[in-house]
């Protein structure tokens, strides 16, 4: 008999789900497949190396369907919520965030405003503006925890 055995690691890497194992002859319950899967995360385990106390996640984004996107987006985004990030913070060690808004909404930093608002003190934006940005806007985004500006030469 051939042994056959299979780490999950290397069997996640290979494409989960039943197609990845029929050829296998393995069936495992979907539970096992998905218990370390993380939305929008390759990655099925925490980092071999623990971050140090107020580790930041330097540049990532909040997307969500309730939140119109430009109409010069290609492929819209699959929804990336606060829930699906507290838990990909919980499994790399990271307390802090700066969020940036995402060129698929523009000079809409909403999204972005939301998840800080929901992340809490520990969250910073990085907004995206129109040149004619207003004193009045940029103090109304300082308050809002926005600290910097995302300059997007890839599209207008």
């Amino acid at each position: 008999m051939i042994d056959r055995a299979i780490s999950r690691r290397a069997l996640l890497r290979a494409g989960t789900g039943a197609a990845a194992t029929a050829g296998l002859g393995i069936v495992l319950p979907a539970a096992a497949l998905a218990q370390d899967k993380i939305m929008h995360s390759n990655a099925v385990a925490p980092p071999k190396l623990k971050l140090p106390a107020l580790a930041t996640d330097s540049h990532m984004h909040f997307y969500h369907s309730r939140y119109p996107m430009t109409t010069n987006v290609l492929r819209p985004s699959p929804d990336a919520t606060v829930e699906d990030y507290r838990k990909l913070q919980a499994r790399n060690g990271t307390t802090r965030t700066v969020v940036v808004t995402p060129s698929a909404y523009g000079t809409d930093n909403s999204a972005s405003a939301d998840g800080m608002a929901a992340l809490g003190a520990d969250a910073r934006g990085v907004a995206v503006l129109v040149p004619s940005v207003t004193d009045a806007e940029l103090a109304r985004l300082h308050k809002l925890g926005f600290r910097g500006i995302r300059f997007n030469l890839a599209t207008p």
